[in-house]
């Protein structure tokens, strides 16, 4: 019996692999597969990880390269979904549940022993294309899990009409005939996404002809002109993922760690994007703001008119980026204060 990938399947499995090529610019590498440390293959893709009390299946798993101070080794367990909607309430609960497991698995059964797996700080986080409804961001936000939307993000949206078509290519003309075609298929398409393997290409196409490859070459094109991803944290912890089609520059930190960004809502039609230039640069590096984190907040200017996760209070605050880049394979802490001005384009 012939089987087939359903579309929202598909769609969702070629957007993480985007999420992983971007990690891997921001200085994330795929965690190690071994049980032995708390990780286990699953099915088709993705894996599981060990809580205290059970195994958690998620998407995929990624550790920072670099050491932080005082602190575990980051470790961030990724779900990521491209679905026609944004995503609710429904799909941060499930992954609350999970992650409230894992970070506690550094305990051992009933008895509440240390695990004698290696410990990391666990960090959850959810990639939607479409984003998130503004009650589930807050409801992951007042959770400990991060939220990345893509909705109004313009260096995704060629992202998102690549994936979808290819996607779409899949699902209508290639069948497999057991789960492990299935999984040869999808290591493929992974090796091809994330690191243009010539090889994975060559496959490819001699199994599934030109047209597939010729769909996987607009992704693999499209993230070529992305050249800087970078997560940002904000003074409040949460984080934001900025992209840009120019490199990073760190000619102005020659001699400082510390510099000012402008942020600027940039209007086309009736979409608005946000973007952030450091230093009075004209890079631009594009982000999509959380519904609670309103501009004020952003800015640090005033306490918002509603009751909110942030609540500044009555006084001024600074609001201050932090970010880590990487130079000639060393890597950069810097810290970013952020103008209490809204540009508008």
């Amino acid at each position: 019996m012939a089987i087939s990938l359903e579309l929202y399947q598909l769609r969702s499995y070629l957007f993480f692999c985007v999420c992983e090529h971007l990690l891997g610019k921001s200085g994330f590498a795929p965690a190690t597969i071994c049980e032995e440390e708390g990780i286990r293959p699953l099915r088709e893709y993705g894996c599981e990880v060990k809580g205290r009390s059970q195994w958690h299946d998620v998407d995929g798993v990624f550790v920072f390269t670099a050491a932080t101070p005082f602190m575990q080794p980051l470790r961030l367990c990724v779900e990521a979904r491209f679905f026609d909607r944004k995503l609710g309430k429904s799909h941060i609960r499930e992954f609350m549940g999970k992650m409230q497991d894992i970070r506690e698995g550094y305990l051992s059964g009933a008895d509440a022993r240390l695990s004698h797996h290696k410990q990391y700080s666990n960090q959850g986080v959810y990639f939607s294309m479409n984003g998130f409804t503004a009650e589930a961001e807050e409801l992951a936000a007042a959770h400990g899990i991060q939220t990345i939307s893509y909705a109004f993000q313009p260096l995704m949206e060629p992202l998102y009409r690549s994936i979808a078509d290819a996607a779409r290519w899949i699902q209508e003309r290639v069948t497999f005939a057991n789960p492990d075609e299935i999984t040869v298929f999808l290591k493929e398409l992974r090796q091809l996404v994330i690191a243009d393997d010539a090889d994975a290409a060559e496959v490819l196409r001699e199994t599934f002809g030109d047209e597939l490859l010729m769909l996987m070459d607009e992704i693999t094109n499209e993230l070529q002109t992305i050249q800087t991803s970078l997560l940002v944290t904000n003074n409040h912890g949460v984080y934001l993922h900025a992209l840009s089609k120019d490199a990073f520059s760190l000619a102005s930190f020659m001699h400082t760690d510390e510099g000012i960004c402008q942020i600027h809502m940039e209007k086309r039609g009736r979409r608005k994007y946000h973007y952030f230039t450091i230093n009075d640069g004209m890079r631009r590096f594009y982000f999509t703001c959380p519904s609670f984190l309103g501009d004020d907040v952003l800015l640090g200017v005033r306490a918002s008119m509603q009751q909110s996760l942030f609540d500044l209070g009555e006084e001024q605050r600074e609001s201050v980026f932090q970010l880590c880049v990487q130079d000639q394979g060393i890597m950069r802490y810097l810290r970013l204060g952020v103008e209490g001005r809204l540009w508008i384009d």
